[in-house]
């Protein structure tokens, strides 16, 4: 029913064919906008028809239209032959995906088909298997470049049913829609409406998919990322980590992870797609920084010995000081400097990885006292910047060294002559 409905369409088609003689092609185009719409020509040297995907089929795209143009290509020559047997004629198509499978799978020695993971054009690849077995001379999937200006015979005719693909998609006159065919369906297939048709071999990757979608839509899942500096301590940074210590790595770390340019897992997802963004030690949380340098239970070691140190260093400066100063508070934030601590941090969530400190308290001072007590505030906003910059540093240089797929480079061992061996 569905084969004759399309070439009820060609015959109905107005348009003409003007290809060359013994020639076939096809092509496809997409567009998201103002509506979703896929389109798909086909021409021989008789006619050319245009088609349409359905557009309540949301997830469909350029790969299902191309591989339907395919189709209603070799269903015109099957029922209008442009070449006698045993000429198979070429039937040209700028999409690369689709002559690569079928090179594989329409050979004599070619088991049952098989799709390549995810594939979700399958249907359409085994409804045009099958017309290529019903056909005496079926036509060869050849590939062509597109968009060329060559005046070659299969350019001129990739040229022609791009034209015809990508001018249809205006409402009026409209091209008359198809949906995806299911005949070759097995007897029961999941069915997501934004995934359309799970195949078995495909359920796996896409429950996956579904489950990283909605951990990722979730905003609880994800910190605060909109960070007010004005309830941070307003303490200037130290100069020295950024522009006389003698490695820069702590401030080109600052540099990527305040411009949020830090590859975590969760960014690389949300620009690249490359990996999933959860997090690399097994946690089954988004790895995002706040997760790495604060919650993260492989780098709680480190995190402890940062913070040991940090506590003990504070505990110095106020025994040193002059002016006496609310230690037990100071303590309590530098025990919270690399910890979520509602109490401490004004988003209660740690910034520290940002360079951020939590606010110092503020002190009465007497008359006299006010300078000693600013410089002591300073050096302990000092010392915690420092520690929290190294800290991150240290941490992200010990995640890439785990996650790099590069060897260490180790610089080769000298060789020398055997009579200057002695010199080593």
């Amino acid at each position: 029913m569905t084969e004759a409905a399309i070439l009820a369409a060609a015959r109905l088609s107005p348009l003409a064919g003007h290809l060359q003689p013994r020639l076939l092609a096809s092509d496809a185009s997409a567009i998201a906008s103002p509506d979703h719409h896929v389109t798909f020509a086909a021409a021989t040297p008789h006619s050319a028809v245009v088609l349409a995907l359905s557009p309540t089929e949301a997830y469909t795209s350029s790969l299902h239209g191309e591989v339907f143009g395919l189709v209603v290509a070799a269903l015109l020559h099957l029922h209008e032959p442009v070449t006698v047997p045993p000429d198979c004629p070429p039937l040209y198509t700028d999409h690369l995906n689709s002559v690569r499978f079928l090179e594989t799978y329409s050979a004599p020695s070619a088991s049952t088909p098989t799709s390549p993971p995810l594939n979700p054009a399958l249907p359409l690849y085994q409804w045009l298997l099958d017309i290529f077995r019903r056909t005496p001379n079926p036509p060869i999937p050849t590939y062509t470049q597109a968009h060329t200006s060559d005046n070659t015979p299969s350019a001129l005719a990739n040229r022609l049913v791009d034209h015809l693909a990508s001018s249809s998609h205006a409402p009026h006159p409209p091209c008359l829609s198809l949906p995806l065919p299911t005949f070759s369906f097995p007897t029961f297939v999941l069915h997501v409406p934004s995934q359309g048709y799970i195949f078995p071999s495909s359920i796996p990757s896409v429950l996956r998919d579904l489950a990283t979608h909605v951990h990722v839509s979730d905003t609880s899942a994800r910190p605060n990322a909109v960070l007010f500096r004005s309830l941070y301590d307003n303490h200037p940074a130290p100069p020295h980590p950024y522009t006389r210590a003698s490695s820069a790595y702590s401030a080109l770390v600052q540099l990527y992870v305040r411009s949020s340019q830090l590859d975590d897992a969760f960014t690389r997802y949300r620009r690249f797609g490359d990996v999933p963004p959860a997090c690399h030690f097994g946690c089954d949380i988004l790895e995002t920084p706040h997760h790495l340098f604060v919650e993260c239970p492989h780098f709680a070691a480190v995190r402890d010995e940062a913070k040991d140190a940090v506590v003990r260093d504070t505990s110095v400066l106020l025994q040193a000081a002059k002016t006496p100063l609310p230690s037990e508070v100071l303590l309590h934030i530098a025990c919270s400097l690399f910890s979520d601590d509602a109490h401490v941090w004004p988003q209660t969530l740690s910034h520290y990885f940002l360079g951020t400190v939590p606010p110092l308290p503020a002190v009465a001072v007497t008359q006299g006292a006010e300078l000693s007590t600013r410089r002591l505030l300073s050096r302990i906003a000092a010392l915690w910047h420092s520690a929290s910059i190294r800290l991150v540093a240290r941490i992200w240089g010990s995640y890439k060294r785990t996650l790099s797929p590069f060897p260490s480079h180790l610089p080769s061992p000298l060789s020398v002559p055997p009579h200057l061996a002695h010199l080593l």
